[in-house]
């Protein structure tokens, strides 16, 4: 009475239809339905059974449900469909769907059917969670993370340790709002650099930094104690109140002045050459993560100036610091596309200006 349909990796499991198309209907609707009892029975069972034992090393795969057609009634085509992504709430609201579309002799099975199937799915699984959400199960797989440049809070650095293994460096600090809805593998920007959780409680965490962000950014000089301006990777439909950040620090800019404005800062920056193109009066700049204007601008002296208004200043490391601290710069990376963007015609203007120097040559 029941038939196997393959479908690439799924199989179907239907009633068949055509038995009941013919003089002996009634006796085969019959059998089918003492089957269904059977198989609906199986399916607690072996759902009991499973809740007691370990559940298996191997997973269903997410891209290859394993569905069902209950043969409760002739030519009945509803499925159930499970795979590694389905909840038991879903299942089971599947099957009660089905179950609540039948005659009366079903409804007896309900309870069971529900139970047996949230245990099928919840031991049908990978290993055991171990609580703590993950990159992948936030779906942020493979991404890179963004930030807005708006500070979050201050943390405080409560540890530095060199790693045996490499010239990097295990960072801990103690937060409170970034660690809200934190996972292992999650970003948090630590002065503006991009950094990823490899572990964390209700109180700190810990990343890794790595040589290479040593070398380009200010976090080597942090000690215990120190103060850190800390900022969540930014929501997809969230506000951005400041501006496109990817927590990748050019390079270390130095405080050479500092004077009041009334109740604002105005700071001045003394910054690599290499940087000073990308950076103009009114443009975006991070600085040490924190998302700002830029005021005056100097490319010959190799300098600029920014402006703290009374709210900032308190809400970030940047005053803490004296003449001569360094601070972590990122510049807008929209400039950067634009000259690589730019190179092309660029290319093609020097070798036309070439050639018009030659035949100017030859004219003269």
């Amino acid at each position: 009475l029941f038939g196997v349909c393959g479908q690439g990796h799924r199989h179907t499991f239907y009633h068949t239809p055509a038995f009941c198309s013919s003089d002996i209907s009634e006796r085969i609707a019959t059998m089918t339905q003492y089957l269904s009892r059977a198989m609906f029975g199986c399916l607690a069972l072996v759902g009991c059974m499973l809740s007691v034992f370990p559940h298996p090393t191997t997973a269903w795969s997410a891209a290859q449900p394993s569905c069902f057609v209950p043969a409760m009634h002739p030519g009945n085509g509803q499925r159930v469909c499970v795979s590694a992504t389905t909840s038991s709430q879903t299942l089971e609201r599947q099957v009660r769907s089905f179950i609540d579309t039948k005659p009366a002799h079903a409804l007896k099975q309900r309870n069971f059917i529900s139970a047996g199937a949230s245990y099928i799915l919840n031991r049908f699984r990978t290993k055991k969670s171990s609580g703590r959400r993950t990159r992948e199960q936030h779906g942020v797989a493979g991404t890179k993370a963004m930030f807005t440049g708006i500070v979050e809070e201050m943390g405080k650095v409560e540890e530095l340790q060199m790693d045996l293994m490499t010239p990097g460096v295990t960072l801990t600090v103690s937060g409170d709002v970034v660690l809200q809805g934190a996972y292992e593998g999650c970003s948090i920007a630590v002065n503006g650099v991009c950094l990823t959780v490899t572990k964390f409680d209700k109180k700190q965490f810990t990343v890794g930094v790595a040589p290479e962000t040593l070398r380009l950014t200010n976090l080597g000089d942090l000690e215990p104690g120190s103060p850190v301006n800390l900022e969540r990777a930014a929501a997809i439909d969230g506000r951005n109140s400041g501006h496109m950040v990817q927590g990748h620090v050019d390079n270390v800019g130095t405080i050479v002045e500092t004077w009041p404005d009334d109740e604002s800062l105005f700071v001045k920056v003394a910054a690599p050459k290499e940087l000073m193109r990308y950076i103009v009066p009114k443009g975006f700049i991070a600085i040490d993560g924190t998302s700002l204007t830029v005021c005056e601008v100097n490319s010959a002296e190799s300098w600029f100036t920014f402006m703290l208004v009374a709210y900032t200043q308190q809400h970030i490391i940047i005053p803490k610091k004296a003449v001569g601290g360094k601070v972590n710069l990122e510049v807008d990376v929209m400039s950067k596309y634009v000259e690589r963007s730019m190179d092309a015609v660029n290319e093609r203007i020097d070798r036309l200006e070439a050639k018009l120097d030659a035949i100017a040559s030859k004219l003269q």
